[in-house]
């Protein structure tokens, strides 16, 4: 008889042999919003930077990397605006990237978006915070078609340094809503030239408003908070104070305009914040829609006509048709 077989050296029973397990499946990649609040690097590639070595390549400064983001953000939330049939997802998704982005460089968390090391640094933490101030409200495609166009805050928000500048809207006759007005010593009201004369300056601390002078590059005609009057541009992106009544859903649309229309805001005081959120609600400061802001998305304005063809355009304008002139009486035959 064939010598006996030790147990572990016997054969495993063929009905009794475990079954196979399924192959390893390979795990699936983060979706993108939890990828895009990891690192610096996943915001910038949210807002439309893949590569920042090549993207900064020809920016010497922080502020002209900044201002690539903001163009690569610009076209990239314009592509993912709902009203264009992108996904709400997405578009919030690119929003929180760069308020992300913007909210590191101000408190100085960001040497340079060029710098390998910093693409790799985390921004769990800011892009909670961004998220967490998300305006409640969705702002217009053209609202963003206006900024984008810019391409630079054009009006600037901050506290009057001296108390020597005074409120630009003293130089509107007639028109003007400084209050000082009624405060200040008692002009002529008749002459012009002594109501211009009147000392409406803005008190130091006071929130004053001005605007970029495109020719000097710096921004000038500083007027009160009160006296301001809220750009069409600025307004489209505001919730419709008839439907929202929080003022901390205009303060969070405030904030998501600052760096982009408006210059400052996230320095000011909460005080001040709560100040400029309650005169945007009130829709009698806020200036009427021009006309090309009126227009369809694609749809173009009339060019205007220059040179003489211009002034004869007026001049054919202000004439008055001529009075129709009177046919003559029929002569009566003589008899």
């Amino acid at each position: 008889p064939p010598p006996p077989v030790a147990a572990h050296d016997a054969p495993f029973p063929t009905h009794s042999r475990p079954p196979k397990m399924p192959p390893k499946q390979k795990k699936k990649p983060p979706p993108a919003t939890r990828l895009s609040r990891s690192t610096v690097g996943s915001c910038l590639a949210a807002v439309g930077i893949a590569d920042p070595a090549s993207a900064f390549a020809d920016c010497a400064t922080l502020a002209d990397e900044f201002k690539v983001v903001k163009k690569r953000w610009h076209t990239t939330v314009l592509q993912a605006h709902p009203d264009k049939g992108g996904d709400r997802e997405t578009f919030e998704l690119v929003q929180d990237a760069f308020q992300t982005l913007r909210l590191m460089i101000t408190e100085g968390k960001i040497g340079s978006f060029a710098d390998a090391k910093t693409t790799q640094n985390s921004a769990q933490k800011e892009f909670t915070e961004a998220s967490k101030h998300r305006p409640t409200t969705t702002p217009s495609w053209e609202h963003y078609f206006g900024a984008s166009t810019e391409g630079f805050p054009i009006y600037t928000v901050e506290l009057a340094k001296t108390g020597r500048s005074g409120c630009e809207q003293r130089k509107r006759v007639g028109t003007t809503k400084c209050p000082l007005w009624t405060s200040a010593k008692t002009y002529d009201q008749s002459t012009v030239d002594e109501r211009k004369k009147c000392p409406c300056f803005i008190p130091k601390g006071e929130v004053r408003v001005g605007s970029l002078d495109l020719v000097s590059g710096s921004y000038a005609r500083y007027v009160h908070l009160a006296c301001w009057r809220v750009p069409s541009k600025v307004h489209s992106g505001l919730p419709d104070p008839d439907k929202e009544f929080s003022l901390d859903a205009f303060k969070q649309a405030l904030l998501a305009m600052d760096e982009v229309l408006l210059k400052g805001m996230i320095s000011l005081p909460e005080r001040d914040l709560d100040a400029m959120a309650r005169h945007v609600m009130d829709k009698k400061h806020w200036t009427p829609k021009r006309k090309e802001d009126l227009l369809p998305p694609g749809a173009a304005a009339a060019e205007p006509i220059a040179g003489k063809a211009a002034k004869g355009a007026k001049a054919k304008m202000g004439r008055l048709p001529p009075a129709p002139v009177p046919a003559p009486a029929a002569k009566r035959a003589k008899t």
